[in-house]
C-alpha cells in the first residue's frame, strides 16, 4: 500500500511497474530511475533462479520484461553504523523503469478496508508490451478484494478492446477503465476505444497541452480528471485558461463530472475549482434506475460564472420517487 498525493484517489498500488512509452513529461520514470536498482535477490537460496528472472532473455535489452515471484523479492542492503548491523528493505524498482510484474505485491490490498486505488501508477498495465497473463493476474487480485474501487489508466485504450474481444475485460461495478489525453487528437482517439457501452470509463487530461472539444467525441466519458503539467520544465507547458473554460462548459452541458487537480489553481483560481466524483450518480445511470441531470435541467448560462460548481441531482425517470 502506498499513500499518495494524487488528489482523486486514496492510494496507489503497483503490482506492475515500468513502461516503454518514453513520455518526456513522465513523473514515474523520474522516480523509478532515482530509486531503481537493487543489491541482490533476497536470501531464499534455490528459489532465486526460479522466482526472480527476465521473462524474455532472447529479446533486446530495450524490450526486456521481468517477473518477481512472491517468495523472492529483490532487496536493498544498508549498513547502520550506530547499531553496527545491516538493514534490508524490498527494492521498489529493481530494474529501474523496465516493465516488471511484482507478484510479491499482488495480495497487498486483500485485507484492507475499502479505498479508491489507482492501479499501476508507475506503469502502463495495458501497454502493448505487457503480456495478457500479467493483466489477468492483476484483475484476479482485484476481484479477491471487491471492497475497493480500482482505477485503471492507460495511453493505449485499444488494449481494452482487445481484452474485451477475448472476454478478458471484467465487467465489475468497482472497476474504472481510463485513458490519458493531452489535446483534442488524443482525446478523440481515447474516446473511440474506451468501452463506454457497458463499463465505467474516465479520461485523465494531464497535462493539458491543447484545447479539447468534448462534443466532437464519439462517446461521453463518465468522468474527467483535469490537470496541468508539474515538475521540471512545466512552466513552458501550462494550459491556457480558455482551454480549461471551454472544457468545463462542455462537461457541464453534458452532465459529466469533472475533477480539477490542484495544479490548475494558479490558472483558474481556487474559487473556480471543481472537484466532482461520479461514483453514485454513474452507478444509478448505468443500472437504468435514474438519470443524471444538471440542477434545473437543460442548458446552463455561463455569462455570470465561468465555472459553476454543479451538484448533480440523481432523479428517477418520468418524475417518480426515489
Amino acid at each position: 500500500m502506498n499513500k499518495t498525493n494524487i488528489e482523486w484517489c486514496d492510494c496507489t498500488w503497483n503490482p506492475v511497474t515500468g513502461c516503454y512509452h518514453d513520455c518526456p513529461y513522465c513523473y514515474a520514470r523520474r522516480i523509478a530511475n532515482r530509486f531503481g536498482g537493487c543489491d541482490k535477490g533476497s536470501t531464499y537460496g534455490a528459489y532465486h533462479q526460479a522466482t526472480w528472472r527476465r521473462v524474455n532473455p532472447d529479446s533486446p535489452l530495450e524490450e526486456a520484461l521481468f517477473e518477481v515471484d512472491a517468495k523472492c523479492p529483490p532487496i536493498n542492503i544498508k549498513f547502520d553504523p550506530e547499531k553496527q548491523k545491516q538493514k534490508t528493505s524490498v527494492a521498489p524498482y529493481p530494474w529501474g523503469f523496465k516493465p516488471t510484474l511484482r507478484r510479491d505485491h499482488l495480495a497487498d490490498y486483500e485485507k484492507k478496508a475499502g479505498r479508491t486505488i489507482f492501479v499501476c501508477s508507475m506503469a502502463d498495465l495495458f501497454g502493448e508490451w505487457v503480456p495478457d497473463n500479467w493483466i489477468e493476474e492483476v484483475f484476479a487480485s482485484c476481484e479477491k478484494a471487491p471492497q475497493h474501487r480500482y482505477m485503471f489508466l492507460t495511453k493505449n485504450p485499444h488494449r481494452y478492446m482487445s481484452l474485451y474481444e477475448k472476454s478478458k475485460l471484467p465487467l465489475n461495478n468497482n472497476f474504472w477503465y481510463g485513458s490519458t489525453a493531452t489535446d483534442n487528437q488524443t482525446m478523440m482517439y481515447a474516446m473511440r476505444y474506451l468501452p463506454a457501452w457497458k463499463y465505467n470509463i474516465f479520461i485523465s487530461i494531464e497535462p493539458m497541452l491543447g484545447s479539447i472539444k468534448l462534443f466532437e467525441a464519439e462517446q461521453v466519458p463518465s468522468w474527467i480528471v483535469l490537470g496541468a503539467m508539474t515538475g521540471p520544465g512545466s512552466n513552458r507547458h501550462q494550459p491556457k485558461q480558455k482551454w480549461v473554460e471551454a472544457l468545463a462548459r462542455d462537461a457541464s452541458d453534458m452532465a459529466v463530472p469533472i475533477f480539477m487537480k490542484d495544479s490548475l489553481v494558479p490558472i483558474v483560481g481556487e474559487e473556480n475549482m471543481r472537484r466532482e466524483f461520479p461514483w453514485e450518480a454513474n452507478r444509478s445511470r448505468r443500472e437504468g434506475r435514474f438519470q443524471v441531470v444538471p440542477p434545473c435541467g437543460g442548458h446552463r448560462s455561463y455569462e455570470s460564472s465561468l465555472y459553476p460548481l454543479i451538484s448533480f441531482q440523481v432523479v428517477p425517470p418520468c418524475g417518480g420517487h426515489l
